[in-house]
């Protein structure tokens, strides 16, 4: 998972639909899809990929922080006194900051989880919070390059490492079904496929490719290099890990 930096500025889609007052947010995927350039903010997977697990290819418009949690919920029935629409052009489900692109896989996976008040962790690790925040993903993120798990950084501690491991978990980030799946519907679609296996592999394909150019020249190793590692290739976050760990680290 890396950091995307979005534009301050909203979409048109955005104002159109808060004038509306509905909650058809298909219309946002493509501008979505031109800010997070093609990528799953959670997976790393992208548009083209052809995996079993298709729902990869079915991408959406997800609020990060679940919609049912948001727009002036009713403690006593927890609904929304908005619903049904229209809901009020100031209704926080159109908070921008909030709408991230996803995969279906990843949508599924996470539905309208959250953790709850007494929890250990108080929210997941956002992918389209500020770059320098304690709790960006390249600051609490780090990958077993050999088996291409996604794991908590060893350095941090109390409710941000909670965040943390409770995405992995909760999203299924690592394992098909994560330990909170079983049992439960998403995890009878099996839906979701080994991402760690799938990350190990395209990492280690790299690896073999990188040593077999490696008297091809500087040029060459670049862009080969700068095909895995650019925020719009798949696997990005673990690929820039394996190079900078590498002795082709002179090239990122």
């Amino acid at each position: 998972m890396r950091t995307v930096e979005r534009p301050t500025i909203e979409p048109a889609e955005l104002g159109e639909l808060k004038q509306g007052g509905g909650e058809d947010f298909g219309p946002l995927a493509h501008s979505l899809d031109v800010v997070f350039a093609g990528v799953c903010a959670y997976c790393e997977r992208t548009t083209g990929d052809d995996d079993s697990d298709l729902t990869t290819r079915l991408f959406f418009c997800d609020h990060f922080r679940p919609r049912h949690l948001l727009c002036h919920q009713n403690p006593s029935v927890g609904q929304c006194t908005d619903r049904p629409p229209p809901h009020s052009a100031d209704c926080p489900i159109y908070d921008w900051a909030n709408l991230v692109y996803t995969c279906g896989s990843c949508a599924d996976a996470k539905g309208g989880q959250w953790p709850r008040p007494g929890d250990s962790a108080d929210g997941y690790i956002n992918p389209a919070g500020a770059r320098d925040a304690a709790d960006a993903p390249e600051e609490v993120f780090a990958y077993d390059v050999s088996s291409g798990r996604i794991l908590a950084r060893d350095n941090i501690n109390g409710v941000v490492r909670n965040n943390a491991q409770r995405t992995i978990g909760d999203l299924a980030l690592n394992e098909p079904r994560g330990p909170r799946h079983q049992g439960t519907a998403y995890a009878a679609k099996d839906r979701r496929i080994n991402l760690a296996e799938l990350r190990g592999q395209w990492v280690k394909r790299l690896q073999e490719t990188l040593d077999r150019i490696g008297s091809a020249g500087p040029d060459v190793l670049r862009y080969v290099i700068d095909e895995h590692v650019h925020p719009s290739c798949r696997f990005s976050s673990i690929c820039l890990q394996f190079v900078r760990e590498s002795k082709y680290s002179i090239y990122v």
